[in-house]
């Protein structure tokens, strides 16, 4: 009795605009640390501004919220697949309660869909931590992740968006590739995008290419660039810079990845909610490639399971998928969509 008390009067006093704290933490990576603002979101939105996150990601992922202190996690006292109440820590790992929020053989949400989806963080969010903490019922629109630009350092903004408007000069298109290696089976480890890299590149030279990883084994061309020569402070590549790559991603026209890292860093309400931007992901489960199912930016996913647009082309295994499978499913669906 005395707990739910205590919760109720933080929430009276968080509306009134004290500082009463709140502690979520989060033991995965990057993506779903970003991902965890479609629950820190409404929490601010209803004025708390003591927010403490503790995570094992680089400090400076949170930069753009006001209110919220990033902290180390102590994986000894916060536990992966549970929460941490005692000391007032909420886990916003999707993948805790042993993945009932996202696995389909979960017995106690037999109508859920597979994976890392905006539909499942929502559920995931209103039966734990909005209930938890007394907020009522969140509405989706709120929870769909947002960069506060102006929080973050104007001259690198300036930096970035004065090379893009001098790129726009000379490219009809701007594209946005994240393409580094997943940290979770995202995308098959063997499967990279350098062959469909070089080939676009070559027949697409009015096409500006934005790679997210430098590798010695991509194409030198005009039309392919780097992150790290666009995102700079002083001329010195700038770490984490995955807020920054979100304010690239606004710029671009097209975005590909897989769900991990910086492509979920271009998951942004401004992104997702314009018609004339296209997605194409590249995912291992078919329903995380589409990770806001009623997005009005254009959606396409390739899998191991469908090789571009010809339907008779069945993988079975994401392990017999060879490179050349891989380059030719995301060009069909390049050719097709862009």
């Amino acid at each position: 009795m005395g707990s739910v008390l205590v919760v109720k009067l933080e929430y009276f006093n968080a509306r009134q605009g004290t500082t009463i704290p709140v502690t979520f933490y989060n033991h995965a990576h990057f993506g779903d640390c970003f991902y965890s603002r479609s629950i820190l979101q409404p929490f601010i939105n209803r004025g708390y501004r003591n927010i403490k996150f503790k995570h094992n990601c680089s400090i400076g992922i949170f930069d753009d919220m006001s209110g919220v202190e990033e902290l180390k996690l102590d994986t000894s006292t916060m536990p992966r697949h549970d929460n941490n109440l005692s000391n007032g820590g909420l886990n916003t790992w999707l993948g805790t309660k042993k993945y009932i929020y996202c696995n389909t053989n979960s017995s106690r949400f037999p109508d859920i869909k597979q994976g890392v989806i905006f539909e499942n963080i929502n559920r995931f969010a209103q039966l734990e931590h909005f209930k938890y903490y007394s907020l009522g019922v969140v509405r989706k629109d709120e929870m769909i992740p947002t960069i506060q630009y102006n929080m973050l350092n104007i001259k690198i903004l300036n930096n970035i968006k004065n090379k893009v408007v001098n790129s726009r000069d000379r490219y009809e298109k701007l594209i946005l590739i994240c393409n580094g290696q997943t940290r979770s089976g995202q995308r098959p480890e063997h499967l990279n995008y350098d062959n469909f890299i070089k080939i676009c590149a070559e027949k697409f030279p009015n096409y500006l290419f934005i790679l997210t990883e430098f590798k010695h084994t991509i194409m030198k061309s005009d039309n392919v660039v780097f992150t790290d020569n666009i995102i700079t402070d002083n001329n010195e590549r700038l770490r984490p810079d995955l807020l920054y790559i979100g304010y690239l991603s606004t710029m671009c026209d097209v975005i590909m990845g897989s769900s991990s890292g910086p492509y979920c860093y271009t998951h942004t309400r401004e992104n997702l909610l314009n018609e004339s931007k296209t997605y194409i992901s590249s995912c291992t489960a078919r329903l995380e490639g589409i990770w806001y199912s009623d997005a009005k930016a254009k959606h396409v996913n390739w899998s191991p399971w469908t090789s571009g647009m010809d339907s008779s082309k069945q993988i079975t295994s994401h392990v017999h998928t060879t490179d050349e499978q891989f380059t030719c499913g995301l060009l069909d669906i390049f050719d097709h969509h862009v």
